[in-house]
């Protein structure tokens, strides 16, 4: 995997303008991964893709990620700070993690861990019960009682909760919780981080200034958005220094 060019950066940015997340996430990995088709890995699961794009980001703006969350309790804004590390390496294995079953009340069930096709497929679905029976049908590949076939939809409670547990125990980057104190009012929780949606509004912050630098010294030197961007960041900067004098 390498960073992606600035161009390329460019290029992903525009086509997601009306992507989900999950494309989004799919077509940087594929872009900074040559070689590997995008099917390959939207295969991938969550918390492998999740890793990936983590340390895309190291790659690309550095190791340490700050991030702001608005404490539930008093609603002021909390910095979260941690590294790309600290979440990328332990989890990531070395290829995509394959089926697994459980057996929970006499219910067999063998199932493979959610992926971006997967999310892709219920993003715009609102119905949160619609949404989990979607995911569930896509996910579980055989569910049996007793002999018996079971349907997906037709699992209880109690065997869809050991099979989101298993999940989570297989795959504990697909949801990253960060310990939260917040020093206004001492409030503690757990807050989600989504390294998709932190990823895309970093890129999307640095593709617009990108563009802005492009829109100044196309205007003052008739440079073409190419040549531009083929300019290293530093002699940029001299040049749009030069440019504001």
């Amino acid at each position: 995997m390498r960073a992606l060019t600035n161009a390329e950066i460019l290029e992903v940015w525009e086509s997601g303008w009306q992507a989900t997340p999950a494309q989004c996430a799919v077509s940087l990995l594929a872009t900074a991964s040559p070689g590997i088709a995008p099917g390959e890995v939207a295969s991938y699961n969550v918390g492998r893709r999740d890793a990936l794009l983590l340390q895309l980001r190291g790659l690309m703006f550095g190791p340490k990620i700050v991030s702001l969350t608005l404490c539930p309790k008093c609603c002021d804004g909390v910095e979260l700070e941690f590294n790309v590390a600290d979440f990328s390496a332990p989890a990531l294995p070395a290829e995509s993690i394959g089926d697994s079953t459980i057996v929970v009340d006499n219910y067999e069930v063998s199932f493979r861990l959610p992926n971006s096709l997967d999310q892709i497929a219920i993003a715009k679905t609102r119905d949160v019960e619609a949404a989990r029976r979607t995911l569930l049908s896509r996910c579980v590949k055989s569910a049996r009682r007793e002999g018996a076939d079971v349907m997906p939809e037709l699992l209880p409670a109690s065997v869809v909760t050991a099979m989101t547990d298993r999940m989570a125990e297989l795959d504990p980057l697909a949801s990253v919780f960060l310990a939260v104190n917040c020093p206004g009012c001492q409030c503690q929780w757990q807050s989600l981080f989504d390294v998709c949606d932190f990823f895309w509004r970093e890129l999307s912050s640095y593709a617009r200034r990108l563009l802005q630098e492009v829109h100044l010294l196309a205007s003052a030197y008739g440079w073409s958005e190419a040549e531009i961007l083929s300019l290293s960041s530093g002699r940029r900067r001299l040049y749009l220094e030069m440019v504001s004098r």
